[in-house]
């Protein structure tokens, strides 16, 4: 028996109690927030919801209970994962941990509250809600880079030089930058190269590379449409889009540009799917949830691809995680009265 054989078991019958398309159709055509709510409670996010409601049904106490559960079913699947598939899915794991740590980072440097910093965070890492919420409540970014340092986080001497490039005032993005590189390549190197399990989690790393890459580009074009000076930071490695392509990118003088020459690569759908949202609203975050849901597409078709090796618990991680963002879209519209056709344009149903 291999090392994924009992373990593609169980979580072959854990996805059996995601939520279906015929589950989110059935909410939208309710009104408010209170039939989704109920739903839920009588769904596996019924303790952790329970839970959270103590006192009183609140927004942020709802989305305090998707994340409880959505921590716990990560914490599981590490505890039953041997040892081989464990290390590549801690690395998938980190993804949520090192986005946490920038929007920590950013929280520290824009002087945000605790409260805004820690409703901004994304669950499912290695990182718990108890010592997210210790780094919010750092005094500033030198600080919670300590703290992560004591803790022995991976990319630690990274972030030691990310907190002295942010304490001599030098750009947030290069320093950002630093971090990000520093992830990427850890989880190369982790990942390795020895067979065909690291090869699948390698290129969907490639993936969320060219994401970065392409969202940094995209965001510099706008500054430069916008007089703004933009400091050149240069791509990430291990991607799979050409440098060159980026740099025709990079030299665009406005998004529209950009946009044409990133729809001929693999993120083509999400440009089509996003183009007239962004020419109604002309805001890049708009085109920038399109463009996540590629990645985040292909990091749930993981678990039909690749049926007999890591794909079934890297494809249900990034199934269950987009379930929670999901529910996360569907719970605020429903709060803020939002038109259904909008809200479901926000959905990914894999």
């Amino acid at each position: 028996m291999s090392d994924y054989d009992h373990l593609n078991s169980r979580i072959k019958g854990m996805s059996s109690r995601l939520l279906t398309e015929e589950f989110y159709e059935q909410i939208l055509a309710l009104p408010g927030q209170e039939g989704l709510v109920d739903a839920l409670l009588n769904s596996s996010y019924g303790p952790a919801l329970r839970d959270s409601l103590r006192n009183g049904l609140r927004l942020s106490a709802v989305e305090r209970g998707l994340r409880i559960e959505l921590s716990r079913t990560f914490s599981q699947i590490l505890m039953i994962a041997p040892d081989r598939p464990r290390r590549l899915l801690e690395i998938q794991m980190r993804w949520p941990d090192m986005m946490n740590i920038l929007t920590l980072l950013r929280g520290k440097v824009t002087g945000a509250t605790c409260e805004d910093i820690l409703d901004s965070l994304l669950p499912g890492g290695t990182l718990d809600e108890p010592r997210l919420k210790e780094l919010a409540q750092e005094p500033d970014s030198l600080a919670l880079v300590s703290t992560l340092s004591v803790w022995s986080f991976p990319m630690a001497s990274s972030l030691r030089q990310m907190g002295a490039r942010i304490r001599l005032r030098e750009s947030l993005v290069e320093a950002e930058n630093l971090l990000v590189q520093a992830y990427f390549d850890w989880a190369w190197e982790t990942a390795g190269a020895k067979d065909e399990n690291a090869a699948l989690i390698r290129a969907f790393i490639g993936k969320q590379i060219d994401l970065m890459n392409v969202l940094t580009i995209l965001r510099a074009v706008r500054q430069k449409q916008r007089g703004a000076e933009v400091p050149l930071v240069p791509p990430l490695s291990h991607g799979h889009l050409d440098r060159r392509l980026l740099d025709r990118m990079r030299a665009c003088e406005d998004l529209d540009g950009a946009l044409e020459i990133l729809a001929g690569t693999y993120f083509e759908l999400g440009v089509e799917r996003g183009i007239l949202a962004f020419a109604e609203h002309r805001r890049l975050g708009v085109m920038e949830r399109f463009l996540e849901h590629v990645v985040l597409a292909a990091g749930c078709k993981m678990f039909r691809l690749d049926p007999l090796g890591i794909g079934v618990a890297s494809g249900y991680l990034w199934r269950k995680f987009n379930e929670f963002l999901n529910l996360r879209i569907l719970l605020r519209g429903k709060t803020y009265q939002r038109p259904v056709p909008a809200i479901r344009e926000e959905l990914l149903i894999v």
